[in-house]
């Protein structure tokens, strides 16, 4: 690059402070000055410590900077933790030592001379070092914010409304009729059913008692999904959280399966009496008597699979080839014909008319706050 250098005083490429040497356009000459002083040096030709035959050919040296840089300076920004003031000095100080190994390396800070009689020589254009940038003062280093103490921040959770149809509490203190949040469904007792405030509130069932709409709530052959919560008194026989009627069984069956002795979502090939197949998801464990449990079950028509979940756990799912819809009253607490009566304590039944995700499952198999 010095090869396009015009002739003139440059900083000695000998290393000496404050000394310049005569650049005569091609190479490197005996000629030495003080940078504000006479020349020093021999005239060409006389001792002259880079004669011609041993000068530098202008293509093997490295160009001048084109102008001075200035140290940097460490610089101190307050800080609440004394290890960030500490990494900020030492990242100052290294600058300047980065700086200081350039100067060694071949790169020079100085200004050129004239030659006499000349004009004032400029060096040719050269990318500056390569210095690691330092703060500025009075300008921080940035910084990425510190995470707070509780972690990520989680927004309130979203109440699970698409989709739904019908939603009973079953939190009335008294009367014959269970309200439907959406205000289309309510449902009738049948029986005996008593009231409680367990769980918020509740129905209470002693195998003798039900509720049901006066008519369908789902169309079974379609996707839904049904929750409810059930606290089951025994394991004596079967005992039915939520259906819906057909003519001679129910389209689902959300209970307790005596011949599986756990919880289970089963589903029939066809509304009768002995149906040629049944499609049946059971729990992996056997129930809790007692306690409160939340229960779901899903059918999705367009893969035909059916799942169910307990406490928002996937337990199981397979495949219901043959939907078909029952057109008659939802139930809770029974099954078609009054049989499998629940023995036990029902609250807060839901029903959607679309396949809720697993987040969304066990979001509502959340325990209420006590």
């Amino acid at each position: 690059m010095t090869g396009n250098l015009e002739q003139g005083w440059y900083p000695d490429p000998a290393g000496v402070p404050h000394r310049l040497r005569w650049w005569d356009g091609s190479a490197w000459t005996g000629r030495t000055k003080d940078e504000d002083g006479p020349e020093a040096g021999p005239e060409p030709g006389a001792d002259d410590p880079f004669p011609a035959a041993a000068r530098i050919p202008a293509a093997e040296t490295a160009a001048p900077p084109l102008a001075p840089i200035a140290p940097v300076a460490p610089v101190l920004f307050e800080a609440v933790e004394p290890d960030r003031v500490r990494r900020r000095v030492v990242t100052g100080i290294a600058a300047v030592a980065l700086a200081a190994v350039s100067v060694t390396g071949g790169y020079f800070w100085g200004a050129h001379g004239k030659s006499s009689g000349g004009t004032t020589g400029e060096p040719a254009a050269a990318a500056p070092p390569s210095v690691p940038s330092a703060p500025q003062p009075g300008a921080p280093a940035a910084e990425s914010p510190a995470p707070s103490a509780s972690g990520s921040a989680g927004a309130p959770a979203v109440p699970v409304t698409e989709g739904l149809v019908a939603r009973w509490r079953l939190d009335e203190k008294s009367g014959s009729t269970a309200q439907d949040a959406a205000g289309r469904h309510p449902a009738t007792v049948a029986g005996s059913v008593s009231w409680a405030a367990d769980r918020g509130g509740s129905a209470v069932f002693a195998g003798n008692g039900s509720l049901a709409t006066d008519g369908p709530v789902l169309d079974t052959a379609k996707s839904f999904t049904v929750t409810a919560w059930a606290k089951l008194a025994d394991t004596g026989g079967q005992s039915m959280v939520v259906g819906q009627d057909g003519t001679q069984v129910s389209g689902f069956y959300l209970h307790f399966n005596l011949n599986a002795k756990t919880w289970a979502f089963a589903r029939t090939s066809n509304d009768a009496a002995n149906p040629t197949a049944w499609s049946t998801v059971t729990a992996q464990a056997p129930p809790k008597t007692g306690v409160w449990t939340h229960l779901t079950g899903t059918f999705d028509a367009a893969t035909s699979r059916m799942a169910l979940y307990v406490d928002g756990v996937l337990q199981g799912e397979l495949t219901h080839p043959a939907p078909w819809n029952a057109q008659g009253p939802f139930t809770i607490g029974r099954a078609t014909s009054n049989v499998d009566r629940f023995r036990g304590s029902i609250a807060d039944v839901e029903v959607f008319d679309r396949v809720l995700t697993a987040a969304e499952v066990r979001q509502l198999a959340t325990p209420p706050k006590s």
